[in-house]
């Protein structure tokens, strides 16, 4: 069986989808195919990037008929990657005979994490073996005192590894029962949590700490004191600890200064609600201007670098009060949300823009009606539109006088170009 994955450069999904793949067939081979050309994309039958193929077929059954070929940011019901069930579905066929992880992987990550958690709790319960025999708790507490916090680290690491061995799906067919290794991986963990929060107690079994279990949390002179807020092996921690900071008059210390820098403020978001009558209600308000509307993800690639190209190519170029800017930012792209579109505010920073989010998709389907798309879509996002001075909002939203998209490959009519949209601007200006 043969998978492949199409991608063109910088699309932010496709390691993703490489990994999507991998998780469903571990053991396949999986071919990276960088699309560069549009010959590329219609000998490829690239519909977007990512794009799945077993066997040269696409991944997704409804996408097979499909012959939109080009350069876009593909989505898979909204999401920039198909579900795992598409996936398994495709490779099913042959995918059973593909072993998955054997019960003793698992098992075997969790004793290794308890053992390593042994380890590094050695300076708590070890000493309890030395009294035993006459030792010196203080010296076994400080040998194994300065890897602790290295070893829980690696502990947590055997244990993460664990979880996921004993929690991956199977691909297809019926996998055995993973109910033993979840359980052991759960133990496992429990004594590895058993093992970290030994310190408090270690001093009162062991007597090696004098005084008080703790007062407060002080950072201790040993490296587990400063990891784990927990007393060292000397037991210093509630004597309190002088400073040379000036007092006030009145024997107060001074307040702190913030060093923090200030917060640079981004422009005000406005939350677009089903019948977006705030865009429109700013749309018609702004009469005898030439108006600007983009319809683009905060998150895809494509649309972000289409709105820099607007803000630089276009917007930065014409110095006119006469023009105003509405940037749409839609719920469309994987990742796509409210804080997500006002971090994307940045890429239009024309004083004259203002920002909406459409969450739900409304103004997209609106002019998905109205405009005939690329490759008979029903959705417009990554599109740019110019109205002139006259145009009004009335019922419907308005068809633009000029309008330019990122949503076929190169040789697809009206695809985005800085300088032409800046000329539409300037000539419907008075």
């Amino acid at each position: 069986m043969k998978i492949q994955v199409l991608f063109f450069e910088g699309c932010p999904n496709y390691k993703t989808a490489i990994d999507l793949v991998r998780s469903v067939a571990p053991n396949a081979t999986i071919e990276e195919v960088e699309i560069k050309t549009p010959e590329d994309a219609e000998r490829m039958r690239f519909l977007g990037s990512p794009t799945i193929l077993v066997d040269g077929v696409d991944v997704e059954p409804s996408a097979r008929t499909r012959t939109d070929f080009g350069f876009s940011c593909r989505t898979y019901n909204g999401m920039g990657l198909p579900s795992r069930e598409i996936v398994v579905s495709a490779i099913a066929s042959d995918c059973c005979s593909r072993p998955s992880f054997e019960r003793s992987g698992s098992l075997w990550l969790g004793a290794s994490s308890v053992a390593v958690a042994a380890i590094a709790s050695a300076c708590c319960w070890l000493p309890l073996v030395g009294l035993a025999f006459g030792m010196s708790a203080v010296g076994l507490s400080s040998t194994f005192e300065t890897f602790r916090p290295w070893l829980f680290v690696g502990a947590g690491t055997l244990l993460a590894a664990g979880f996921y061995s004993a929690y991956r799906r199977e691909p297809c067919c019926a996998a055995k029962s993973k109910r033993f290794n979840r359980a052991m991986i759960w133990i496992a963990t429990s004594t590895v949590l058993a093992f970290a929060i030994l310190p408090p107690y270690a001093g009162k079994l062991v007597g090696a700490v004098k005084g008080p279990a703790c007062c407060a949390p002080q950072v201790a002179d040993t490296p587990t004191g400063a990891f784990l807020g927990q007393p060292g092996p000397l037991g210093k921690c509630c004597a309190p600890q002088e400073t040379d900071t000036p007092k006030e008059p009145d024997g107060s210390l001074p307040p702190r200064e913030s060093k923090a820098a200030p917060a640079e403020r981004k422009p005000s978001l406005t939350v677009l609600s089903d019948d977006a009558h705030e865009l429109k209600d700013a749309f018609n308000a702004d009469k005898a201007a030439v108006k600007v509307v983009l319809i683009v993800s905060p998150r895809c690639p494509a649309c972000r670098k289409g709105a820099t190209v607007v803000q630089e190519q276009a917007l930065a170029q014409v110095d006119s009060d006469k023009l105003k800017v509405y940037v749409v930012w839609i719920k469309r792209y994987f990742g796509d949300s409210r804080v997500a579109a006002q971090e994307a505010t940045e890429l239009v920073s024309d004083s004259r823009a203002r920002h909406f989010w459409d969450g739900s998709g409304q103004l997209g389907k609106w002019y998905g009606k109205i405009l005939d798309l690329p490759g008979k879509r029903d959705f417009a996002w990554d599109v740019y539109f110019v109205f002139d001075s006259k145009s009004e909002w009335a019922e419907a939203p308005t068809t633009p006088d000029f309008w330019m998209h990122q949503l076929g490959g190169p040789e697809t009519p009206n695809m985005l170009d800085g300088g032409l949209f800046r000329e539409a601007i300037v000539r419907r200006l008075p």
